[in-house]
């Protein structure tokens, strides 16, 4: 024979036909059904005030929730993000605390919440992983790989700042220059590139080889 299948209600209204037969004292039907007894007699009152109605499922959801967020606060940053949908939590807080600033307005964190949950907030997209297809950090050979960085700038005794530039090969930890260059971008690296790469007939002889 199956198992009759059976609910939370069913169990409910059960224990209330068994504790009405006066067959049962509470210890032992509360025992019966499993429950404890603080259950029994929360179920027994919930009957006696209330019906088969009390029975029901109740909301665990608080009556009240004083940290809610006021609805014309949350509608003021709705308001103003629809307004300029590219601000984020930071910036709507301080325009907004710009133009009232006798409102305490919520922390950045709850704007952020606020806004998810009116989606107001578009899912980022994640950005696919470029696989590398040379191993550019597994030279065999010299000259297969040159290396090239900014060790970080200090400044000097004249007030003026560093920025060490190193040229290296790869394999061999061959130094090709190693300068010290008062900023760190294109027109003052460019130099020790040109002086520390290939000459122009190295390049030739180069160009030959691949030819042949």
């Amino acid at each position: 024979m199956p198992w009759k299948e059976t609910s939370t209600m069913n169990e409910k209204v059960g224990f209330i036909n068994e504790w009405r037969s006066g067959c049962w004292p509470m210890s032992e039907l509360c025992t019966a059904f499993g429950i404890s007894r603080t259950l029994g007699y929360r179920y027994l009152d919930r009957y006696q005030s209330e019906g088969m109605a009390g029975l029901l499922e109740r909301s665990k959801a608080p009556f009240s929730s004083p940290n809610k967020t006021p609805e014309h606060i949350e509608k003021a940053i709705i308001t103003l993000r629809k307004q300029h949908c590219r601000w984020g939590p930071e910036k709507l807080k301080t325009i907004l605390s710009e133009r009232s600033p006798g409102v305490t307005w919520p922390a950045e964190s709850t704007i952020a919440l606020i806004l998810k949950r009116n989606n107001l907030v578009k899912p980022r997209h994640r950005r696919r992983k470029i696989e590398c297809f040379f191993p550019i950090f597994d030279p065999k050979n010299p000259n297969d790989v040159w290396s090239a960085d900014f060790k970080g700038k200090f400044r000097l005794g004249n007030g003026k700042y560093c920025s060490p530039l190193t040229i290296a090969d790869s394999y061999s930890r061959f130094l090709f220059s190693a300068e010290g260059l008062e900023y760190a971008d294109y027109l003052h690296s460019r130099p020790i590139f040109e002086y520390a790469g290939p000459s122009d007939q190295d390049q030739k002889q180069l160009a030959n080889k691949v030819v042949i």
